[in-house]
């Protein structure tokens, strides 16, 4: 490895090459400073020669620039070749392309079809979300009827109450009903029967040498000829047991059914209410294709006047079905109609 010091035939900067034991006794490099290409070689005396390197384009002959005339006017007659057959194949009266005329014809066009859309759009969208709204209203009208149901006194109606024990029926035993005595006697089928009201109720059941057993009870209206005698709805019974207390009756399923419509009925009623109003603002904006749906849903589910409500929330569903392009996919407020 050898370093060598050089100058610049042009600028006369010195600069360094470092030999790497090459073979090649011809080199090429470009000057620091002015950065012309220089060409070294070693001659026999290993002393280093530096010369510029000439510039083929200073030195191009007559032949090669005729050369290059000619290919510029070669490119020239093709382009004028390829402009007469456009010609011929575009007839000369054939109107002219104007970008921005047909673009604005495009925008007359969308224009023109975005007002006459909403037109029948508006129509289905509306009458679905009146359809929701109002099962959304039927929905409270049902969770205030459960309420007042558990409230109010309604018309008179009958019950039987049967009184047994270990041995049989158990006969002169005393009945009192929200705290006033009544029928204490039983009638041939071993049953006493009394006239009350429908509602809430307490009974209580008497009997010297045995329990006292009260007994919470909901009377709902009934048909005295066909439900007359079913456990639980018109007919109670008591089972009494030797002793001095004063226990609460077990449980009956068709009363606890009524306990509990009247604790969570009313409540759950009016989530679904909520949930169905909401759904049809989604329909009337055509925000949500989704939310329109849950409103319809829980519609059906909110019982409004027992089956109208549903009624409507069934429809409702069938029609966002055939019109679903109308609305959007999420719950943006953006109105997205291609889907």
């Amino acid at each position: 490895m050898e370093k060598k010091e050089y100058k610049c035939t042009e600028c006369g900067t010195s600069n360094f090459i470092t030999l790497l034991g090459s073979k090649e006794v011809v080199f090429k490099k470009k000057c620091s400073s002015c950065y012309t290409e220089l060409e070294m070689a070693i001659d026999e005396n290993k002393k280093l020669k530096v010369k510029p390197i000439e510039n083929k384009k200073n030195g191009m002959n007559k032949k090669e620039i005729f050369r290059i005339e000619d290919i510029e006017t070669d490119i020239e007659e093709e382009i004028s070749k390829i402009k007469k057959e456009d010609d011929k194949r575009v007839p000369s009266d054939y109107p002219i392309y104007e970008e921005k005329e047909t673009l604005k014809q495009i925008e007359r066009k969308s224009e023109s079809k975005i007002i006459e859309f909403p037109k029948s759009t508006d129509t289905v969208t509306i009458v679905i979300a009146v359809m929701i709204l109002i099962s959304g209203v039927l929905t409270f009208h049902t969770a205030w009827l459960i309420a007042d149901m558990d409230e109010s006194i309604g018309p008179e109606t009958s019950i039987s109450i049967i009184v047994v024990d270990d041995d049989g029926y158990v006969d002169n035993a005393t009945i009192l009903l929200d705290g006033e005595m009544v029928n204490t006697s039983m009638d041939n089928r071993n049953e006493y029967l009394i006239d009350t009201t429908m509602g809430e109720h307490t009974l209580k059941v008497s009997k010297l040498g045995y329990n006292n057993v009260t007994w919470n009870i909901f009377v709902a209206e009934h048909d005295n000829d066909t439900l007359l005698g079913t456990e639980g709805l018109t007919r109670f019974t008591f089972e009494m047991s030797e002793g001095n207390k004063t226990i609460e009756h077990e449980p009956h399923q068709v009363q606890e059914m009524y306990f509990s419509l009247f604790k969570y009925g009313p409540p759950t009623l009016i989530v679904f209410g909520l949930i169905t109003i909401w759904g049809a603002q989604m329909a009337y904006g055509k925000k949500s294709y989704a939310g329109a749906q849950i409103g319809a849903l829980f519609s059906i589910f909110g019982f409004g006047l027992l089956f109208v409500g549903p009624v409507l929330g069934i429809a409702s569903l069938i029609m966002l079905n055939r019109n679903r392009k109308l609305f959007s996919a999420s719950f943006n407020k953006d109105n997205n109609r291609d889907l």
